[in-house]
């Protein structure tokens, strides 16, 4: 089912894999969050996917594998205990059993999600300043049977709302639908990890970085066809560096450019704190000096 519940055919759901779509990240690999761009085609229509940055442990990848790393996302985000007794699992258990050579424990952390247009599209901005739980659609009116999707309003540490209108029909999609839905106003936000670091407020430790990038499948805990939430798509071998940050980069997209310098020149024309990049409270020279040798840094560059 997409996003409002509206049934795929049943061709569909039999013949679709993930042989089929192609998604590509742009990323910065030094910067002090890590942030990118996805762009993706092929995918299903109308359907939301979490992502998520999971680590290796060394006692599953060997030397491939980065226990800081896995450790840093765990505490960012969330604890899976894969051995024993498979489930999610918590600091305590972690911090109880980590060097239990029976215990293995993999962290990941649901940070952003984005929902693929009415042909399996998608371009999305994503940044690791969130710790989620899982996604959500918000209630509507017309909730009715046959599916309780089991939806329900933003708390008040929850995402932000976002809102998706699309039209589920064989007119504009005959491979995935045999029935004319019509259209939908759906609204997708993410419940915020609880204990963790508040939406748009989390900062990763400084360090380099071993881990991978996963796309989850969101099911919305719907009943009949969802109540599954399956990894689908990733990518095994993602490195980058977070530094501090660079005060010249105003708008925190990872790099140090031309709408910065345009951001920065209107507020050191009138003096307003934009342009105290030094922190010292007087707007002169010295913070265009910093601006200058902070340019042209953290240029996004590195590709999957």
């Amino acid at each position: 089912m997409d996003i409002a519940d509206f049934l795929y055919q049943n061709d569909y759901r039999s013949s679709f894999t993930y042989d089929q779509p192609s998604v590509a990240a742009t990323f910065c690999d030094t910067a002090d969050t890590f942030t990118g761009t996805l762009t993706a085609a092929g995918l299903k229509p109308n359907f939301a996917y979490q992502i998520k940055l999971v680590g290796k442990p060394q006692k599953v990848w060997g030397a491939d594998g980065d226990d800081w790393t896995n450790e840093r996302i765990g505490y960012a985000g969330r604890w899976w205990r894969k051995q024993p007794d498979p489930g999610n699992s918590n600091n305590a258990d972690y911090e109880a059993h980590r060097d239990d050579p029976d215990y293995i424990f993999e962290g990941y952390l649901l940070f952003d999600f984005f929902v693929t247009d009415e042909q399996g599209n998608a371009s999305a901005n994503f940044t690791t300043d969130s710790s989620f739980h899982v996604l959500w659609a918000t209630p509507h009116a017309d909730d009715t049977p046959p599916y309780d999707r089991g939806h329900r309003n933003p708390g008040p540490n929850d995402s932000q709302v976002r809102w998706y209108h699309f039209t589920a029909s064989p007119d504009v999609n005959p491979n995935a639908y045999d029935t004319d839905y019509g259209s939908a106003h759906e609204g997708i936000f993410a419940e915020w990890e609880t204990g963790r670091a508040l939406p748009g407020e989390l900062i990763l430790p400084p360090g380099d970085y071993n881990c991978q990038l996963i796309l989850t499948e969101e099911s919305f805990h719907q009943s009949g066809l969802g109540g599954g939430w399956a990894s689908v798509l990733g990518y095994d071998d993602i490195h980058f560096s977070l530094v501090p940050f660079d005060e010249s980069d105003i708008d925190r997209d990872g790099n140090v450019d031309g709408s910065d310098l345009a951001d920065f020149a209107e507020s050191y024309a009138a003096r307003d704190p934009g342009a105290d990049l030094n922190q010292d409270e007087i707007v002169n020279a010295s913070d265009v000096a910093l601006f200058a040798e902070q340019f042209g840094s953290g240029i996004c560059s590195s590709e999957i």
